[in-house]
């Protein structure tokens, strides 16, 4: 097993378009915690444009995306995720990698969500479960209420 694949197994990421580089993972201090971040990179081949269905693209540079991850070793953790953007020439529609590790404009992961929708069926009050996995109140309520 590569050392790409542990890394995906431990972090229960089921996305295989992503992988670490050498130097994957680093301390760090956000929002005044001590945390952990995972350094990966996104790349998905995109063969036609989703707009103009041309096969005129070509790689347009990379899009950081710092994503809430539930905690490793009770340290606040993040997956720093260089996704790959695409550029077609024909319609000048830029195009970004997706993933399924979180939902689009989303900043927190889907498995942080699955997490604080274990944690509501507990009882335990919102302002607890937002401290637990370093998300506001309102947070809670919103992923609370999509189930």
């Amino acid at each position: 097993m590569s050392i790409n694949n542990c890394i995906l197994k431990s972090l229960n990421i089921k996305e295989e378009n992503v992988n670490f580089r050498e130097n994957f993972v680093e301390e760090r201090v956000i929002k005044s915690k001590r945390s952990l971040v995972y350094m990966g990179y996104l790349s998905n081949n995109i063969i036609k444009c989703p707009k103009c269905n041309s096969n005129n693209i070509k790689k347009n540079g990379t899009r950081k995306s710092l994503i809430k991850i539930p905690k490793v070793s009770e340290l606040n953790s993040y997956l720093e995720l260089e996704k790959q953007r695409y550029y077609c020439k024909d319609c000048k529609h830029t195009i970004t990698a997706k993933t399924n590790i979180v939902d689009y404009r989303c900043r927190i992961s889907n498995n942080t969500k699955i997490s604080i929708n274990n944690y509501t069926s507990k009882i335990i009050t919102h302002k607890d479960i937002a401290w637990i996995h370093n998300v506001s109140n309102m947070t809670v309520g919103r992923v609370n209420n999509k189930v």
